[in-house]
């Protein structure tokens, strides 16, 4: 992970920030459509992945109590400096600690799970430290699209959203919400941010 922010895209952290409204408003628009399943008062938010942490950040405005588990070195000084409370420990090591098993009731994944080696047991751990009712966010690329493949036949480009070795896994819509209900969650609310058209 460290590779990515350093060598793969050093500028990946300045880039978001000159968006920084933009994520804002795209963040608090999800926030809001958890709205109904979250509770009202006393939420516990764990941003698993965080990177520049702007889910935290919208979190923190509306009272949340906010967490990271976040591997990057270069990330962990800016959440830290933010001032939520991080892990460098991995999401397994995190969900194998029984003071911390079941008390987060908003998990928050945000182009994280493509990354992981082993998806189903990624879930699964995250599973573990959600409270019963709690929350899970999840958002992965949504690529090998017809538009995509339109895109590169008309304009003849390679297949851009291919990034081996950082993405381990793709996920349709379809495959996501079997994953996610195979690992015991009720899926609530999906929708879609890419492609635009189709």
């Amino acid at each position: 992970r460290e590779r990515f922010y350093t060598e793969t895209k050093p500028d990946y952290l300045s880039e978001y920030d000159e968006d920084a409204a933009w994520w804002l408003a795209a963040h608090g628009t999800v926030l809001d459509a958890c709205a109904p399943w979250l509770a009202t008062d006393g939420v516990h938010m764990l941003d698993i992945g965080s990177g520049p942490g702007y889910p935290l950040e919208v979190g923190r405005t509306r009272g949340f109590t906010t967490s990271a588990i976040e591997p990057s070195a270069v990330c962990i000084r800016r959440l830290r400096g933010q001032h939520h409370m991080v892990f460098e420990n991995t999401l397994a090591e995190v969900s194998r600690l029984p003071a911390l098993q079941g008390t987060y009731n908003l998990a928050y994944v945000w182009e994280c799970l493509e990354h992981s080696p082993e998806p189903e047991n990624f879930v699964l751990q995250v599973f573990d430290l959600l409270a019963p009712g709690g929350v899970l966010v999840v958002a992965v690329p949504n690529d090998f699209t017809a538009g995509q493949y339109e895109a590169c036949r008309r304009y003849k480009l390679p297949p851009w959203w291919i990034s081996i070795p950082d993405h381990q896994h793709y996920f349709t819509p379809a495959t996501l919400k079997l994953l996610l209900r195979r690992c015991g969650f009720t899926i609530r609310y999906v929708r879609m941010t890419f492609p635009l058209i189709e």
